[in-house]
């Protein structure tokens, strides 16, 4: 019978290396589904949230397939729990990584 062998070289968890994994991460508005609130309260999350992944806003219509793409280049986040919970919470916004 034919044997198979797996070796492990290096087990790191994936909050440890999370950062340097994700490099991008963009926030998709639905333009028409925006409160102040909800502006208010993800700038404050992702001003208490610096780190090294580059942030991008994707701006979309809802009826239509028209959207943009913005680039904060003044602002690098660190994808934490918080803020993922808070866009999952929130009609109107998701998320793509990378």
């Amino acid at each position: 019978a034919d044997r198979l062998e797996i070796k492990f070289g290096k087990i790191e968890f994936l909050y440890d290396i999370k950062d340097s994994l994700v490099t991008d991460f963009t926030i998709v508005m639905n333009l028409e589904k925006l409160s102040d609130d909800v502006l208010l309260s993800l700038t404050e999350i992702l001003k208490n949230s610096p780190g090294n992944t580059n942030l991008f806003f994707r701006i979309r219509e809802s009826e239509g397939s028209q959207h943009i793409i913005l680039r904060s280049r003044s602002e690098k986040i660190s994808v934490k729990k918080d803020l993922i919970s808070y866009i999952e919470g929130q009609e109107g916004l998701s998320f793509q990584i990378n």
